[in-house]
This record gives structure tokens, C-alpha cells and sequence, in this order.
């Protein structure tokens, strides 16, 4: 379609071999038929073009008799807006494109379990981290002596403990 853009033309017809040819199902014969065909290549790459695209297609059936001989293909590019709106929709898990959400709020965070003991951590005061500190222990054995815990361990361990009560 990009080069039929370019030649200006809103419009393109192809008979039906040249499309089977193009979709490259010209060699299964399971697709021989008009309405197997259709149904199982055409309309799908259409609804994927017009869902997640810049282009809106529309196919028209040209027949001769009662058998259908050619197929015109119409498409309009769609303006900034839609092309925005667009790559959005594209952004978005296939499970939640062009779906409405419940609210217009985001999701809850997931919280860095380090970073909330960290945030909980300097919210106590000095009297109360020592407390938290002495409740937990300064000190562990690490190699069969006793070695000084880093505060970030003393803070983990505290905030660890601070949720196991409060639950």
C-alpha cells in the first residue's frame, strides 16, 4: 500500500490470482475457495491492518456473473490524532487493546521492599530505631563469631518484623 500511496492513488485492484499470489497461499489448495479465502487470510490481515496500522482498508468484491474475478482494495491514511491513538493501543497487552478501563486511575504500585523499609526506616525516631535495632540484634554470628549487622540489615529485618505484626 506504501507503494500504491506513493503513485497517489486511494485504490488498488487485484485479481484474484495476483492476490493469492501476494498472500503467498497460491500453492494450498485449501484456499481455492472464494469464501475460504476470504474468511481464513483476507479478512484477518485486514482487521490487523485497520487495528494496528496508520491505514484504514476497505475491501470491495468485483465479480463477473456470479463468481467474484477481482478485489478492490480502498484505504484512507489515517490523520495524527488517529495514528497517535493508535500507537497507544499498540503499547497496550493484546488482552487490553481497545478495551475500556474500569477506572481512570492507574494500578496500584508495586513497592521496592527495600525502598518501603527505607521510607519506613526514617519516618521512626532515633529512640525508636535503636529499639528496633536492639529488638532485632546488632550483632550475628557470621563464621562462628560475632560480627556487626549493617544498618540496612538491622532496617530489613526491622521492617520485615513491623509487617508480620501488623498483618
Amino acid at each position: 500500500m506504501a507503494d500504491k500511496k506513493r503513485l497517489g492513488r486511494p485504490h488498488w485492484t487485484f485479481t484474484l490470482s495476483e492476490l493469492r499470489t501476494l498472500m503467498g497461499v497460491e500453492a494450498q489448495k485449501s484456499y481455492d475457495r472464494w469464501s475460504d479465502f476470504r474468511t481464513r487470510v483476507l479478512d484477518p490481515a485486514l482487521a490487523a491492518i485497520n487495528d494496528f496500522g496508520t491505514v484504514n482498508v476497505k475491501m470491495k468484491i468485483e465479480k463477473r456473473g456470479r463468481s467474484v474475478s477481482a478485489v478492490r482494495f480502498d484505504w484512507h491514511w489515517k490523520d495524527v490524532h488517529e495514528a497517535a491513538d493508535t500507537v497507544l493501543e499498540n503499547d497496550r497487552h493484546s488482552k487490553a487493546r481497545r478495551k475500556k478501563q474500569d477506572t481512570d486511575g492507574a494500578p496500584p504500585m508495586i513497592e521496592d521492599p527495600k525502598e518501603a523499609a527505607q521510607k519506613w526506616w526514617d519516618s521512626l525516631s532515633s529512640e525508636d530505631q535503636d529499639l528496633w535495632a536492639d529488638r532485632i540484634g546488632r550483632e550475628s554470628e557470621i563464621g562462628g563469631e560475632m560480627r556487626p549487622r549493617p544498618t540496612r540489615i538491622i532496617r530489613e529485618l526491622a521492617f520485615s518484623t513491623y509487617q508480620q505484626l501488623e498483618a
